[in-house]
């Protein structure tokens, strides 16, 4: 192993690494036995496979947790660090210095998110002309032409989205989605079968001889596949927000430092 940097490693990197395949507690206690066995008193080998190996076993761990939506209770410890008072004299002393110097580093590590900020701010999705009801029919086929075009264009493994799915309890629709998408075009709505009364008791009967429900196996396997595939999306999401945590630990510790160094 030549790569020792942990940011070049993709989660399922990670999976081999350790040779976990049901993210048992077995498998867990095999993982942090690896990750000891390669400390330099016991390996001979540079400290950098030990370092490397703990990061990916607290990347693992956060995982684990999440998958099996445990909460383990870690103590604290707060240890009195003097260079603290140096940097709070300091900071009484040259606010409008430590002003600037903050601002700076700031938008040096702030994180740049895909948040609707922006948007929110922003005149997208307000309709600013005035659409005469003769022309509202091209109108609104223009808006639905430009949105069905921009999310075609989209690909990735993120959703860009925040939205629950058609079977949860508690349905929710993204807040930008909800104000900027048109759900039908005119053209739908025209197309669009039109029914009397009885003429949709017909076609509601009919449906449902068309449609019978699936039997037990077939509806039994449909969902094991679901929770498959929502178990294989937490997954994904608790390795980004373990890879962001220690991101953020690590940009925490820098900026601390450069803190310290201030009063020198």
């Amino acid at each position: 192993m030549n790569d020792l940097n942990i940011d070049n490693y993709t989660m399922d990197d990670i999976l081999k690494l350790f040779k976990i395949t049901d993210f048992n507690e077995n498998e867990m206690k095999q993982a942090k036995k690896m990750v000891l066995m390669t400390h330099p008193d016991k390996s001979r080998l540079p400290s950098e496979y030990f370092f490397f190996y703990t990061r990916a076993y607290k990347i693992l761990y956060s995982i684990y947790q999440f998958k099996n939506k445990m909460k383990m209770d870690q103590p604290t410890e707060y240890i009195p660090d003097k260079p603290e008072k140096d940097v709070s004299n300091y900071l009484k002393n040259n606010k409008e210095t430590f002003g600037v110097w903050f601002n700076e580093e700031f938008e040096k590590r702030r994180e740049q998110t895909d948040g609707y900020e922006d948007w929110l701010k922003s005149d997208d999705g307000i309709i600013v002309s005035n659409v005469k009801l003769a022309e509202m029919h091209n109108f609104f086929e223009e808006q639905s032409v430009t949105i069905k075009s921009e999310v075609k264009e989209y690909s990735g493994n993120i959703n860009q989205t925040f939205e629950t799915d058609i079977f949860s309890s508690l349905h929710y629709s993204d807040l930008k989605e909800a104000h900027t998408l048109a759900p039908v075009s005119m053209n739908e709505f025209y197309n669009k079968p039109k029914y009397t009364i009885n003429q949709y008791k017909t076609h509601r009967q009919e449906e449902e001889i068309t449609h019978l429900p699936y039997d037990e196996k077939k509806a039994n396997s449909i969902l094991f596949e679901k929770n498959r595939v929502d178990e294989e999306e937490a997954i994904s999401r608790a390795y980004y927000y373990a890879k962001k945590t220690q991101e953020s630990e690590k940009a925490n510790e820098i900026f601390l430092a450069k803190m310290k160094l201030l009063n020198n």
